[in-house]
């Protein structure tokens, strides 16, 4: 392997609150991207949106009751709570391979209470991340700072307005 060369973490599709949703293996997963992959190697995250399931089926109060997790504020925490963590045993030398956080909303996230753009859908993840890391010392924001966290919550046409999207780009 070239001294070059990034990992790319994926977390898509978590929709924590879901009765499908598998949150032993999310923080599995999650523990695994950060302490198996990220000592050794430079490494962005990217959070592909659906981290919650929100409001987006009808029936979700009902199907979900068991989980506890119904109101999209308390998915939101419990994302955010596994994020700061899983972190906060991390060597800062494993932080410091961690080259971008990426976040992109899905349509769980836009169809769970404000549905315009300007509106931050995703910002539980980044003040997780940014918690995180002011507990272990590293800037994450200001002048250049050690970690970019980006939020990729909308986009904006040649005309200037905005609109919704799914990509984030680096």
């Amino acid at each position: 392997i070239s001294s070059d060369r990034i990992a790319v973490v994926f977390f898509v599709d978590w929709q924590t609150g879901s009765v499908t949703a598998e949150s032993d293996l999310q923080a599995k997963f999650f523990d695994y991207a950060l302490y198996e992959i990220l000592p050794k190697h430079p490494t962005y995250l990217f959070y592909g949106g659906d981290h919650i399931q929100g409001y987006n089926y009808k029936h979700h109060p009902i199907e979900n009751t068991r989980m506890g997790l119904i109101a999209a504020d308390i998915q939101k925490e419990f994302v955010r709570s596994m994020i700061i963590h899983g972190i906060e045993g991390l060597p800062k030398a494993s932080i410091n391979n961690l080259q971008l956080v990426g976040i992109v909303p899905g349509n769980h996230e836009w169809n769970s209470g404000a549905t315009w753009p300007g509106v931050i859908h995703c910002e539980h993840i980044k003040s997780a991340f940014e918690i995180a890391f002011l507990q272990a010392g590293i800037k994450t924001f200001g002048v250049d700072p050690k970690i970019k966290i980006k939020l990729y919550e909308s986009a904006t046409d040649k005309k200037g307005h905005h609109f919704k999207h799914w990509v984030g780009q680096e």
